[in-house]
């Protein structure tokens, strides 16, 4: 099998072995993954050789290996350890690629009550990975879709079943001409971007969603860090859509993001185009210190 697009490096690591695409040979059609979403997976990102926060990652894989009642057959050691190895393997040692561990529930089960929860798979595969900074900027708009309510799914739990709305808000928005979507959530209050957290800028200060209906992203709670150490003002909030236009800038944050800074913002409701200021001083600084703390 050989995993087409995105610059795919050829060896992958699939349940403790190494080993080239052509070589694995796994048929997934009948795991009750592929039928229920029940699978869980990370981004990070290894620059030359280093990944940024692996342990934070590797213990939110757990943890949403947990939360799906998942149980992993290695220990996160021994997935840190497979991480260092295929990098090393594929000769990125001091290269920059990106990392995507995932674990999915591989028995061949149709019924939607699985009860193997030892029956799972694991694999890392790795990808090209160029920064693209913070030069360039972003277009969004809200999107017609929204998150759930807290109750109604597992925010903090980065599985594969809960990326439907994140793949149709993006499609959505590229479609009608933007990079990406704004989400807001059951109570109109912004939540993040399709698949990154968003901050506002207003006065020296930074602001963002509280992390009740998105993910607490590790970029976000390391922008979070940059904040306090550097004496800026942080507020976790509720944001109205039409507050949006109160703020001066704005910028994403994820792991394969970094800092993206947000040109403008569309309102479909109002019809609006909020115009934000992509080259803010605070974006910048907050985009060094964060590239400083990966290398």
């Amino acid at each position: 099998m050989v995993f087409m697009g995105s610059a795919i490096l050829p060896f992958i690591w699939l349940n403790g072995s190494i080993m080239r695409q052509e070589e694995v040979d796994i048929s997934c059609m009948f795991h009750h993954s592929l039928h229920y979403g029940s699978g869980v997976f990370e981004g990070e990102i290894s620059y030359n050789g280093k990944v940024f926060k692996i342990d934070d990652h590797t213990d939110r894989l757990f943890s949403s290996a947990s939360t799906l009642l998942m149980n992993i057959p290695f220990t996160k050691q021994q997935i840190k350890d497979a991480t260092y190895s295929l990098i090393e393997r594929n000769g990125y040692m001091e290269k920059n690629c990106y990392v995507r561990p995932f674990v999915w529930r591989s028995d061949n089960s149709l019924k939607v009550n699985s009860s193997n929860d030892d029956m799972c798979s694991c694999a890392i595969v790795l990808k090209e990975h160029t920064p693209s900074g913070v030069q360039s900027s972003v277009k969004l708009t809200v999107s017609s879709w929204q998150r759930p309510h807290a109750n109604f799914t597992l925010y903090q739990c980065k599985s594969a079943g809960g990326y439907n709305v994140s793949f149709l808000s993006a499609r959505e928005a590229v479609l009608s001409g933007f990079d990406d979507a704004v989400l807001l959530d059951s109570l109109g209050y912004v939540s993040e971007a399709s698949t990154s957290n968003i901050f506002f800028i207003r006065d020296g200060a930074i602001f963002t969603p509280n992390a009740n209906c998105c993910l607490n992203g590790i970029t976000r709670q390391t922008v979070l860090e940059i904040a306090l150490n550097e004496k800026i003002s942080a507020t976790q909030l509720n944001i109205k859509e039409e507050e949006i236009g109160s703020y001066e800038a704005a910028f994403l944050t994820g792991t394969s993001l970094a800092i993206k800074p947000i040109s403008s913002i569309y309102l479909p409701s109002s019809g609006i185009n909020i115009e934000l200021n992509a080259k803010h001083d605070l974006i910048k600084k907050i985009y060094d210190i964060y590239i400083s703390m990966l290398i």
